[in-house]
Protein backbone atom coordinates (compact mmCIF):
# COMPACT_ATOMS: atom_id res chain seq x y z
CA UNK A 1 0.00 0.00 0.00
CA UNK A 2 2.65 2.23 0.82
CA UNK A 3 4.61 2.10 -2.63
CA UNK A 4 1.24 2.14 -4.18
CA UNK A 5 0.72 5.83 -2.63
CA UNK A 6 4.58 6.39 -2.84
CA UNK A 7 4.61 6.04 -6.79
CA UNK A 8 1.42 7.49 -7.20
CA UNK A 9 2.61 10.51 -6.08
CA UNK A 10 5.97 10.26 -7.59
CA UNK A 11 3.91 9.94 -11.12
CA UNK A 12 1.54 12.71 -10.30
CA UNK A 13 5.35 14.81 -10.05
CA UNK A 14 6.60 13.58 -12.92
CA UNK A 15 3.13 14.72 -15.05
CA UNK A 16 2.95 18.19 -13.39
CA UNK A 17 5.74 19.14 -15.40
CA UNK A 18 4.52 18.41 -18.57
CA UNK A 19 0.88 18.88 -17.62
CA UNK A 20 2.05 22.60 -17.25
CA UNK A 21 3.68 23.17 -20.21
CA UNK A 22 1.07 21.38 -22.47
CA UNK A 23 -1.70 24.27 -21.19
CA UNK A 24 -2.80 26.99 -23.51
CA UNK A 25 -3.62 29.47 -21.13
CA UNK A 26 -7.35 28.28 -20.88
CA UNK A 27 -6.48 26.38 -17.40
CA UNK A 28 -3.82 27.87 -14.88
CA UNK A 29 -0.98 24.69 -14.07
CA UNK A 30 -2.10 25.67 -9.84
CA UNK A 31 -5.45 23.97 -10.89
CA UNK A 32 -4.10 21.02 -12.38
CA UNK A 33 -1.93 20.06 -9.82
CA UNK A 34 -5.21 20.25 -7.39
CA UNK A 35 -6.79 17.76 -9.43
CA UNK A 36 -3.42 15.54 -9.79
CA UNK A 37 -3.35 15.80 -5.69
CA UNK A 38 -7.07 14.84 -5.69
CA UNK A 39 -6.30 12.08 -7.68
CA UNK A 40 -3.28 10.88 -5.55
CA UNK A 41 -5.62 10.93 -2.38
CA UNK A 42 -7.99 8.40 -3.70
CA UNK A 43 -7.39 4.85 -2.19
CA UNK A 44 -8.48 2.55 -5.29
CA UNK A 45 -5.51 1.98 -7.61
CA UNK A 46 -8.00 1.03 -10.91
CA UNK A 47 -9.96 5.32 -9.70
CA UNK A 48 -6.88 6.83 -9.04
CA UNK A 49 -5.45 5.79 -12.57
CA UNK A 50 -8.63 6.80 -14.26
CA UNK A 51 -8.79 9.98 -12.16
CA UNK A 52 -4.88 10.53 -13.74
CA UNK A 53 -5.91 9.82 -17.43
CA UNK A 54 -8.46 12.12 -16.92
CA UNK A 55 -6.59 15.18 -16.15
CA UNK A 56 -3.95 14.47 -18.69
CA UNK A 57 -6.48 13.98 -21.00
CA UNK A 58 -8.35 17.28 -20.39
CA UNK A 59 -4.34 18.64 -20.24
CA UNK A 60 -4.24 17.26 -23.80
CA UNK A 61 -1.35 15.36 -23.09
CA UNK A 62 -3.06 11.78 -23.84
CA UNK A 63 -2.70 10.65 -27.16
CA UNK A 64 -5.74 8.76 -28.41
CA UNK A 65 -3.51 7.24 -30.56
CA UNK A 66 -1.34 6.19 -28.90
CA UNK A 67 -3.85 4.27 -26.12
CA UNK A 68 -5.10 2.98 -29.58
CA UNK A 69 -1.45 1.73 -30.72
CA UNK A 70 -1.16 0.04 -26.90
CA UNK A 71 -4.34 -2.01 -27.34
CA UNK A 72 -3.57 -3.06 -30.38
CA UNK A 73 -0.02 -4.13 -29.10
CA UNK A 74 -1.66 -5.86 -25.87
CA UNK A 75 -4.83 -7.53 -28.25
CA UNK A 76 -4.54 -11.13 -27.38
CA UNK A 77 -2.57 -11.19 -23.90
CA UNK A 78 -4.13 -12.45 -20.98
CA UNK A 79 -3.70 -10.31 -18.57
CA UNK A 80 -5.28 -7.20 -20.46
CA UNK A 81 -5.26 -3.67 -18.47
CA UNK A 82 -8.48 -2.67 -17.15
CA UNK A 83 -10.11 0.21 -19.10
CA UNK A 84 -10.20 3.31 -17.79
CA UNK A 85 -13.09 3.82 -15.81
CA UNK A 86 -14.84 7.65 -16.30
CA UNK A 87 -14.36 10.16 -13.78
CA UNK A 88 -16.77 10.63 -10.56
CA UNK A 89 -17.28 14.22 -11.31
CA UNK A 90 -18.39 15.42 -14.65
CA UNK A 91 -15.62 17.19 -16.52
CA UNK A 92 -16.21 21.30 -17.81
CA UNK A 93 -15.26 20.29 -21.18
CA UNK A 94 -17.34 17.15 -23.06
CA UNK A 95 -14.84 13.92 -23.16
CA UNK A 96 -13.39 12.60 -26.63
CA UNK A 97 -15.31 9.32 -28.00
CA UNK A 98 -13.82 6.46 -26.34
CA UNK A 99 -11.18 4.04 -27.88
CA UNK A 100 -13.55 1.24 -29.79
CA UNK A 101 -12.73 -1.93 -28.55
CA UNK A 102 -10.75 -4.00 -31.31
CA UNK A 103 -12.62 -7.43 -32.22
CA UNK A 104 -10.02 -8.16 -35.04
CA UNK A 105 -6.35 -7.47 -36.03
CA UNK A 106 -4.92 -8.23 -39.69
CA UNK A 107 -1.33 -8.28 -40.24
CA UNK A 108 0.84 -10.76 -42.26
CA UNK A 109 2.72 -13.94 -41.41
CA UNK A 110 6.44 -13.02 -40.65
CA UNK A 111 7.45 -16.61 -39.72
CA UNK A 112 5.70 -19.61 -39.16
CA UNK A 113 6.69 -23.22 -38.01
CA UNK A 114 4.93 -26.69 -36.97
CA UNK A 115 4.68 -27.21 -32.71
CA UNK A 116 3.16 -30.72 -32.42
CA UNK A 117 1.14 -32.79 -34.79
CA UNK A 118 -0.98 -30.82 -37.83
CA UNK A 119 -0.71 -27.64 -35.16
CA UNK A 120 0.76 -24.06 -36.41
CA UNK A 121 2.76 -21.53 -34.45
CA UNK A 122 2.66 -18.30 -36.26
CA UNK A 123 4.97 -15.00 -35.52
CA UNK A 124 2.76 -11.85 -36.86
CA UNK A 125 4.78 -9.01 -38.69
CA UNK A 126 3.93 -7.35 -35.14
CA UNK A 127 5.74 -9.71 -33.71
CA UNK A 128 3.58 -11.19 -32.02
CA UNK A 129 3.02 -15.12 -31.52
CA UNK A 130 -0.19 -17.38 -31.99
CA UNK A 131 -0.32 -20.81 -31.79
CA UNK A 132 -2.89 -23.16 -33.19
CA UNK A 133 -4.98 -25.13 -29.86
CA UNK A 134 -6.27 -28.09 -32.49
CA UNK A 135 -4.63 -30.42 -34.83
CA UNK A 136 -6.27 -29.47 -38.16
CA UNK A 137 -4.73 -29.91 -42.17
CA UNK A 138 -4.37 -27.30 -43.90
CA UNK A 139 -4.10 -28.09 -47.66
CA UNK A 140 -1.65 -25.21 -48.03
CA UNK A 141 0.27 -23.87 -44.60
CA UNK A 142 0.73 -20.22 -44.36
CA UNK A 143 4.20 -18.39 -46.05
CA UNK A 144 6.25 -15.58 -45.30
CA UNK A 145 4.37 -12.19 -46.48
CA UNK A 146 0.47 -14.06 -46.34
CA UNK A 147 -2.51 -12.35 -45.16
CA UNK A 148 -3.23 -13.13 -41.15
CA UNK A 149 -6.43 -12.48 -39.68
CA UNK A 150 -6.87 -13.10 -35.66
CA UNK A 151 -10.51 -12.12 -34.17
CA UNK A 152 -11.94 -12.30 -30.91
CA UNK A 153 -14.60 -14.83 -29.84
CA UNK A 154 -17.38 -15.79 -27.51
CA UNK A 155 -15.56 -16.51 -24.29
CA UNK A 156 -12.53 -15.13 -24.62
CA UNK A 157 -11.30 -17.44 -27.47
CA UNK A 158 -9.82 -16.11 -30.44
CA UNK A 159 -9.50 -17.76 -34.16
CA UNK A 160 -6.54 -17.23 -36.87
CA UNK A 161 -6.70 -17.20 -40.40
CA UNK A 162 -4.21 -17.15 -42.79
CA UNK A 163 -4.39 -16.54 -46.69
CA UNK A 164 -7.70 -18.18 -47.84
CA UNK A 165 -7.48 -21.17 -45.00
CA UNK A 166 -10.11 -21.81 -43.01
CA UNK A 167 -10.67 -20.36 -39.31
CA UNK A 168 -8.71 -22.27 -36.73
CA UNK A 169 -9.09 -22.01 -32.77
CA UNK A 170 -5.62 -20.70 -31.44
CA UNK A 171 -3.87 -18.34 -28.47
CA UNK A 172 -1.71 -15.96 -27.91
CA UNK A 173 1.94 -17.25 -26.92
CA UNK A 174 4.15 -14.31 -26.27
Amino acid sequence: MRFTLVAGAGLAVALSAGIAQAQSGADDPERNWAAIARCAAIGSAAQRHACMDDVVRRAGVLDPVRVAQAERQDFGREARAEAPRPPARSAPTPAPAPVPVVDEIATTVRGVRTVGFQRLRVTTAEGSVWEQTQAEDFPTGPRIGDAFVIERTTLGGYRCRFGRSSRYYCQRMD
